[in-house]
């Protein structure tokens, strides 16, 4: 995976990491280190290493999604669903 650095200017430094091959849900709460979905006006991040899938129709209005590992818009072709990413 190849970091691409953010419009604006980034405030950490962009590294190339490893990405795990083993997916993680959105949905599961154990996914999460408070095990909890993200709320709204949060800040969130995918940390880097995982590899997560969104699989909700629609996440609350995050106040910042800042992503440093995978995240990948749910594409099950037998229970397709549109995912809506919400942040300010």
């Amino acid at each position: 995976m190849e970091g691409i650095q953010c419009i604006g200017g980034c405030v950490k430094e962009v590294k190339t990491v490893e990405v795990s091959d083993e997916f993680i849900y959105w949905s599961d709460v154990t996914n999460w280190p408070e095990e909890r979905l993200p709320e709204e006006g949060e800040d969130v991040e995918i940390i880097s290493g995982w590899n997560m899938i969104l699989d909700l129709e629609e996440t609350p209005i995050l106040n910042m999604l800042t992503i440093n590992g995978r995240l990948t818009f749910s594409n099950n072709e037998t229970n397709p669903i549109n995912v809506n990413l919400q942040a300010m």
